[in-house]
């Protein structure tokens, strides 16, 4: 799979419409309609391979105005890739890990077949399929050599891509969620994996300007445990005190570097007022919930306020304790919630961030608009 470049991403999002052929007088205005129609859509799945889960997607692309048209397949799988690498004395894949990763990915794949034969009578063809790594995989010494196996096992496109291509892929899945007045606005867009964070922002120019981390949600709570809770890791940090908090926050301020570059450009447009949008599953199934417990309120947003209020809420509780006050569907993600909560209270107080709107939407959508 190619990885997105700025040619892609001037073909298939910037350009508001595609020049079409005109037809041959022969033909109708309502046989040219339907059959322009026809041509526009295909079916496609996008897997997005990250530090923590499996997320996948399988949908009806309509690839004239790039818009998703029929989404029939959206799950999350948790394969603990970071954490197996933390657990490593080689910073290599395990051999279970991997047969977990790939047997998730066969099982995703045959789930998805089936269902667009059951939904959609595979009307629009065979599915292309297609798949993107992240940070765990540019970090672990058999990342590549495991993305190749899964090449040759899977027999689609399994690519790794850079910091920066995963930062415009969150950007335009975010796009997808937008109406044209809201889009032409231009926002910073806010992405956190188990493994990697980006904050991206395109300017009128089409330039893209990405601050790229690998303090993330994963590699954060393994910060807290050895620096401030002083556990193994895999352990959990909970329950973390009102002095250990202050020390966790002050620990991801000072590991939070970013270029300078990109970074003094997105603090200069948040201070502008520029909206932040913030999108995958930490924000919206770690961050926004919390937000919200604390709060007793169910919005979209959140503010700096309440994330202190939040982690109000959980600090001196044990993990059972923090199960009590929430429904999760995955139990072994309790580690992360209060280390979460700081990262993020961390960074909004380093980068003038007062608030975030919330958007449920994540690297998958991106990948099935730009396809293989």
């Amino acid at each position: 799979m190619d990885i997105v470049t700025q040619e892609i991403v001037d073909a298939h999002w910037i350009e508001t419409s595609i020049a079409i052929i005109a037809p041959s007088k022969l033909f109708t205005e309502s046989n040219v309609a339907e059959n322009e129609a026809n041509e526009c859509l295909v079916t496609r799945a996008a897997y997005d391979i990250g530090s923590n889960a499996t997320k996948t997607m399988a949908a009806t692309v309509n690839v004239c105005n790039m818009t998703l048209e029929n989404v029939f397949i959206n799950e999350a799988y948790p394969v603990l890739y970071r954490q197996d690498l933390f657990s490593s004395n080689t910073n290599e894949f395990s051999d279970l890990i991997q047969s977990l990763g790939l047997q998730t990915i066969f099982n995703a794949r045959n789930q998805i077949e089936q269902q667009y034969d059951a939904a959609l009578g595979h009307q629009h063809g065979d599915i292309e399929h297609c798949a993107v790594a992240t940070a765990a995989f540019r970090t672990a010494n058999n990342g590549e050599d495991f993305v190749h196996h899964l090449n040759t096992a899977l027999d689609f496109p399994v690519n790794i891509i850079s910091q920066e291509d995963e930062g415009k892929l969150a950007y335009f899945s975010a796009l997808t969620k937008l109406d044209s007045e809201e889009a032409a606005s231009l926002p910073v867009v806010w992405d956190i994996g188990g493994g990697s964070m980006q904050l991206t922002y395109k300017n009128e120019a089409n330039d893209f300007f990405v601050m790229g981390g690998e303090v993330a949600s994963q590699t954060f709570q393994a910060l807290v445990l050895e620096h401030v809770v002083h556990k193994e890791s895999g352990e959990t940090p909970h329950p973390l005190n009102e002095s250990q908090v202050q020390e966790a926050i002050a620990l991801a301020k000072k590991h939070l570097v970013f270029d300078e570059v990109a970074s003094s450009l997105i603090h200069q447009k948040i201070d502008q007022g520029t909206s932040v949008i913030a999108v995958g599953s930490v924000h919206n199934q770690v961050i926004q919930p919390l937000c919200n417990l604390a709060t007793h309120q169910e919005a979209s947003f959140y503010t700096k306020a309440d994330l202190l209020q939040a982690i109000g809420l959980l600090t001196n509780k044990t993990d059972q304790e923090i199960l009590g006050l929430m429904e999760m569907p995955n139990e072994q993600f309790v580690k992360n919630q209060l280390t979460n909560l700081i990262l993020v209270y961390a960074m909004m107080d380093m980068m003038g961030i007062e608030k975030v709107q919330t958007m449920q939407t994540s690297n998958v959508e991106g990948l099935l608009l730009k396809g293989c």
